[in-house]
């Protein structure tokens, strides 16, 4: 697999000779996990269920993290370069949602901080 290199932001990175910066093997399916895990349900004009429904379980008024969880783990699972998940835990500290997740993939291990 191979793929563009993003910095936080989520922007493409370029090398000193103005060109895209590409990643293979675990790194880019370190990017890729990421991406997935970043992308908002429906705003992938192409495939509306692609992504997570952060605004349904986790921002509107009440929450439903049970339901944002199972879906996390069921696309996390569903990628073919993931053998197995290692590790996964969430944390709500007063309006901070954080995650940690390691999975095992073909490649090795990867750990994605959200």
């Amino acid at each position: 697999m191979k793929g563009f290199i993003t910095d936080l932001d989520n922007d493409w990175q370029i090398n000193a000779l103005g060109n895209l910066m590409m990643s293979d093997g675990i790194d880019s399916y370190r990017q890729n996990l990421s991406n997935r895990l970043k992308l908002q349900q429906y705003e992938y004009a192409y495939d509306l269920t692609r992504g997570i429904n952060y605004f349904g379980y986790v921002f509107a008024d009440g929450g439903n993290l049970k339901a944002w969880e199972a879906q996390v783990l069921e696309l996390v699972s569903s990628l073919e370069y993931v053998k197995r998940i290692v590790r996964w835990a969430y944390n709500v500290d007063g309006h901070n949602l954080q995650f940690d997740l390691v999975v095992e993939t073909d490649l090795g291990e990867i750990e994605i901080k959200g």
